[in-house]
């Protein structure tokens, strides 16, 4: 028995030790390397952001935060990789619009988990504006309103990454506000999406500003109307859709940071912290912006776990109303 009551004793000593140091150890997280997982390849969007927003980390922690490419499976394997990762914070993920919000509404079950029960998001860091690009090979229009004339009777050829990319939709979406009738050329990857439009053989897409730029300045194709509440930097004289009467089509893109479920809360806490203090630094802000990408840290946790929902709701009501069928 007295055995017994010193064991408990013992027991019980070395929880309120763990609990009283529970906050220094807190504080000093993170105090080994962490990965951040990023579903694309080198010089995709949560790529950039990821290698930027990485350095950053560093000089505020003294940690190295090491990006990793976990590509396949259309940003499933870093999905799948994240989920299975142990719940303590040092391992993230870059999510983004496609693979943390169009991905989990349009191939739910191509995934072993519920993205809204299996990832807890962070914060958000990033957001793209895209544009509506269209060719400039016997394709005169130069806005919305002459889109929608040149168009009357006609159908809107346009091209994508697959059926059911955020490109595709975004395209339905609008054409479908604007009473034009879609014609979507699926195609197998950018380049060959780039080289419908240059070419001609198909009307337009929509792209991330940054992405349609090259193209637009050998003069293959032009901006007509871009998305967010305000003109892009990079776009000054491209009205955007509100502005041409279309709100609520054309989205921008996103970045923001994902980390496994059952991550204790004060982690969580803890890194929304740090990538705010992250985000706040002049020098991130200005590589991020000189990348074509928009700061767009979220004001809580609580905002930007709201805004996840939002855009997975967002694209399974599109799969719904466009009828759009998965392989």
């Amino acid at each position: 028995m007295l055995m017994t009551r010193r064991l408990f004793a013992a027991i019980g000593a070395a929880l309120v030790g763990t609990a009283v140091m529970g906050g220094p150890a807190l504080a000093e997280f993170p105090d080994r390397p962490v990965r951040m997982l990023v579903p694309y390849g080198p010089g995709s969007g949560p790529d950039i952001v990821g290698r930027i927003v990485a350095e950053s980390m560093r000089e505020i922690t003294g940690q190295t935060f090491i990006v990793e490419n976990r590509v396949g499976a259309g940003g499933i394997v870093c999905l799948e990789d994240t989920y299975k990762s142990a719940p303590d914070g040092y391992t993230l993920m870059v999510g983004e619009l496609s693979s943390a919000a169009l991905v989990p509404a349009t191939r739910p079950t191509k995934i072993s988990f519920n993205i809204r029960e299996g990832l807890i998001p962070v914060t958000q860091l990033t957001e793209a504006q895209t544009a509506l690009w269209v060719t400039t090979t016997n394709f005169p229009v130069t806005n919305l309103k002459e889109l929608v004339e040149h168009q009357k009777g006609k159908r809107f050829l346009f091209s994508s990454g697959g059926v059911g990319t955020q490109n595709h939709i975004d395209v339905e979406v609008f054409l479908k506000a604007a009473g034009i009738e879609p014609g979507h050329v699926p195609a197998n990857n950018s380049q060959e999406s780039a080289a419908l439009i240059a070419s001609g053989n198909v009307h337009g897409n929509m792209w991330a500003i940054a992405t349609g730029l090259p193209l637009a300045a050998d003069g293959r194709i032009r901006p007509i109307a871009v998305s967010g509440d305000s003109r892009s930097p990079l776009l000054p004289d491209i009205a955007t859709f509100a502005e041409q009467g279309y709100p609520d089509t054309g989205r921008n893109l996103w970045q923001g940071i994902f980390v496994t479920k059952d991550t204790p809360p004060e982690i969580v806490d803890r890194l929304f912290a740090l990538f705010q203090q992250a985000m706040k630094m002049e020098s991130t802000r200005d590589r991020l912006v000189k990348a074509g990408l928009v700061p767009a840290e979220s004001a809580s946790r609580e905002e930007f776990d709201k805004f996840h929902a939002a855009e997975v709701e967002r694209f399974k009501s599109a799969v719904a109303e466009f009828n759009l069928v998965f392989n």
